[in-house]
């Protein structure tokens, strides 16, 4: 989040929280807090000259190093200078939105500001190399290719360059005449070529220890595990040649692209492919840009993706990393790594200890939040915000910096849009309620259906529950114990009177007498919340309290695993509970079902209260139709008798998905068909008579069919609404017409919801199939059948969204 004049109309904070990750530029605003100050120290020790890198020309000596430069243990100069000094790991820990990839690239531009490799600019005494890569499900593989993309080629010319001069400069310390040269070369103020062309020194014996010794670094960052070595040190080698072609040639190759001709002809075969020729080069890299006066600053972030993805064996994967880590630590460079709090932990192992410096990160604090506002004006002012928002912000939000930011960027939107001279306390919880990035309720619900399809339970969606008289988002049942669960959907939990209501409608549903057949009062009803948006500190005991289980977060991450496991639980009664804490919850439950027949005679009062109203009103319908039918027939275009285009073609997208399906009609009609031979048609009639002589193939066909059914009456009803509620000529659509359609729209989704469609995959229809090609057409089958069921799940929203004007459709988040 950059600083701006704040004069201009719009919000100075950023609209999604995300972290800048671009090394230039005007730097984003960061509140210094502990753990950047830990990390930003660690850093700047890492980054200070040691020994030898300060332009005294003192060669670095490991230990056991001979006084005339011959490391026994090693055996050259640039084994022997990424010995000097240790590697550093920090691992920044923290949950989603904590800011772990801020605080990495704020590291980063850190040691940016020491990079100077670029021929325009001074050599300074420490060469910072820099890079960021966003690990991915590829691997170490992927992960090694992002970062070469990170690096310029002339950037490891530069750096081999330097490997070269410490070559020349070693071969020169053993003379008094050539001393002050060599600690030119080691400074950087003189180049390897120059002095090799003025002192008239045999350039290919030194070009060739420089292979040799390439090989070695090579050879040691592959731990024993890569065996092409010397085609890394040749590679590299012939970037000294500055020639264009060759420099091409090497970079394809490291990005692990087959070897040209070129450089096949000077023995280098194979390209670098796999992990674990990925590993090797990851600590090539590591070797060359750690060397002396060089420092490797790599941050690897969001690492959760490699090591936990479910796909790789995490054994493997866990040894990799392993690996990884003593090779960037022998290498001496600076290893950052973000990733959540329990990564390690779930890795297990060796691998299972926390290495290296740990940072870990925690939400703000009042007066960082104070700070980050105050950071967007030049003159640290905390206007507009009032004196009390870092306080309202913090408890709104818990403190995450992400959430912060979000919520500032509304809030002060809502100022520009409201023309307002404050952002008082109204005004952010108003925004916390709109906030724009959260889900609609509409995508929530479609996620949580896809989640419980995948479960195989039966569910109710927008259930009007007959004990609480109020609607509940969903109600899953277990037909084999008769328990039940109820999911509640709600946007932002900020103030009083939310958390009210909600404790009122969780009592509501643990008193509710049992319903439909062979229910009883006090059967077993758990209650569950999901929070699409905040949910105000201080809330949150009281909400658990009320729902007896922690509200469930919505988000892209783990939302479905949370969610399974919640109603897995909740469905599961007594079962694998330690026999105290069953007999605590029948007591418990024995308890609630005194208080249900207490109240029983209650809600029979008010149900029966209910019908009465609803029977009165139904009794009215016709007559307020009669009356009201020329009002609607004037306020209907001439000719508006059929579907907008948009609409229709929604339509017509499903039934032709349904047709590809239900295939029975071309099959039939071949029966019939007098040009097909009669040996062709005797092969395919040996081939469909185990079809129809098969039960699950009437059960594929009738519920595609009942399903083909459905789409036709809704399209009916539509069709209907939309000839007796379309308003004049202005198109735009009254409340009136936005709650009918929807109501229309919601039927569908409900009666979709109880049809197990989920079956159908287990009994592909593929009448049709040759004889060698079946699994072929039953994976395309299934293709089709997936796409059809997401045209099915979405067509509802979809009728809403393109059927009435976007500012007319209320989405329920208010």
């Amino acid at each position: 989040m950059n600083q701006i004049d704040e004069h201009v109309g719009v919000s100075p904070f950023s609209s999604t929280g995300l972290a800048t990750i671009a090394l230039t530029g005007r730097p984003p605003i960061t509140v210094v807090t502990q753990a950047v100050e830990t990390a930003t120290d660690l850093l700047g020790g890492y980054l200070r000259p040691g020994r030898g890198e300060t332009g005294d020309g003192a060669p670095i000596r490991t230990p056991g190093a001979t006084s005339d430069g011959n490391d026994p243990s090693t055996g050259g100069i640039l084994e022997r200078s990424v010995g000097s000094r240790p590697g550093r790991l920090l691992v920044i820990s923290g949950d989603y939105g904590t800011g772990k990839t801020h605080l990495a690239n704020y590291l980063l531009r850190q040691a940016h500001r020491q990079r100077g490799w670029a021929a325009q600019q001074p050599q300074p005494q420490i060469v910072a190399h820099c890079g960021y890569v966003m690990a991915t499900s590829g691997g170490f593989e992927r992960l090694y290719r992002d970062l070469l993309a990170s690096f310029h080629r002339d950037e490891l010319a530069q750096t081999v360059d330097d490997s070269y001069a410490d070559i020349v400069a070693d071969a020169l310390d053993s003379l008094d005449s050539t001393k002050d040269i060599a600690i030119a070369l080691r400074s950087g103020q003189v180049g390897a070529a120059e002095v090799v062309e003025d002192l008239d020194l045999i350039d290919s014996l030194l070009a060739r220890q420089l292979r040799t010794e390439l090989g070695k670094i090579a050879k040691r960052a592959g731990l024993g595990q890569a065996a092409r070595s010397d085609e890394f040190g040749d590679a590299l080698a012939l970037l000294l040649l500055q020639r264009e072609q060759l420099g091409d040639a090497v970079w394809d190759w490291l990005g692990g692209g087959a070897p040209s001709p070129t450089l096949t002809s000077r023995g280098i075969v194979h390209p670098i492919q796999g992990e674990e020729m990925a590993l090797q080069a990851l600590g090539v890299f590591a070797y060359l840009f750690g060397r002396s006066r060089h420092r490797l600053v790599l941050a690897i972030d969001e690492l959760d993706r490699i090591l936990m993805a479910p796909d790789r064996p995490q054994t493997p994967v866990a040894e990799r990393f392993r690996r990884l880590l003593e090779t960037f630590d022998a290498a001496g460079a600076f290893l950052i790594v973000a990733a959540l709090p329990d990564l390690f932990e779930k890795l297990g192992g060796s691998a299972g200890r926390r290495p290296g410096q740990w940072v870990d990160l925690e939400p703000f604090t009042q007066g960082e939040i104070g700070n980050l506002i105050t950071q967007v004006h030049s003159d640290g002012r905390l206007e507009p915000f009032t004196d009390d928002a870092p306080e309202l912000i913090r408890a709104i939000t818990g403190g995450t910096p992400r959430s912060v930011i979000r919520l500032c960027f509304r809030a002060w939107q809502l100022k520009i849009d409201r023309k307002l001279a404050i952002i008082s306390p109204d005004v952010i919880v108003a925004a916390a309620r709109a906030q724009a990035d959260f889900p609609t309720l509409t995508v929530v619900r479609n996620d949580i259906r896809s989640i419980l399809q995948k479960l195989r339970l039966s569910f109710r969606r927008q259930y009007w529950h007959p004990g609480v008289f109020k609607l509940i988002d969903f109600w899953v049942t277990r037909e084999s114990s008769g328990a039940s669960c109820a999911i509640v959907i709600r946007n932002s939990v900020v103030t009083e009177s939310d958390v009210k209501a909600l404790i009122d409608l969780a009592e509501d549903l643990h008193l509710a007498p049992g319903e439909g057949s062979g229910r009883h009062l006090g059967a077993s009803v758990s209650t569950l919340l999901v929070i699409t948006g905040h949910l105000r500190v201080g809330f949150r005991e009281r909400v658990i309290g009320a729902f007896e289980s922690e509200p469930i977060q919505y988000g892209m991450y783990d939302f479905s695993g949370e969610l399974g496991g919640a109603i897995t639980r909740a469905l599961a009664g007594t079962g694998g509970q330690h026999p105290e804490d069953a007999l605590l919850q029948l007591q418990a439950g024995i308890g609630r079902l005194a208080v249900q027949q207490a109240h029983s005679q209650d809600y029979l009062d008010r149900l029966a209260l209910r019908l009465d109203e609803l029977n009165g009103t139904i009794s009215q319908i016709p007559a307020a139709l009669r009356e009201s039918a020329p009002a609607r027939a004037s306020r209907l275009p001439s000719g508006q008798q059929t579907l907008s285009p948009p609409v229709q073609r929604l339509f017509d997208q499903v039934r032709r998905s349904l047709d590809r399906l239900l295939n029975t009609t071309s099959v039939f009609r071949a029966e019939f068909d007098p040009t097909i031979p009669l040996a062709d048609l005797l092969s395919r009639r040996e081939r469909l008579w185990p079809w129809l002589e098969a039960p699950r193939f009437y059960q594929t066909v009738g519920a595609l069919t009942t399903v083909r059914d459905l789409v036709v009456a809704f399209e009916t009803a539509v069709t209907g609404f939309f000839a007796h509620h379309h308003t004049a000529a202005s198109g735009s659509a009254g409340a009136d017409d936005v709650a009918g359609l929807r109501r229309i729209c919601e039927s569908y989704d409900m009666v979709l919801d109880h049809m197990r469609l989920f079956d159908l995959a287990d009994h592909p229809v593929t009448l049709d199939a040759e004889p060698d090609s079946t699994d072929l057409a039953i994976r395309d089958w299934l293709d089709r059948w997936q796409s059809a069921r997401d045209q099915l799940q979405d067509l509802g929203a979809a009728v809403i969204q393109t059927a009435l004007p976007l500012s007319s459709v209320d989405d329920g988040q208010g």
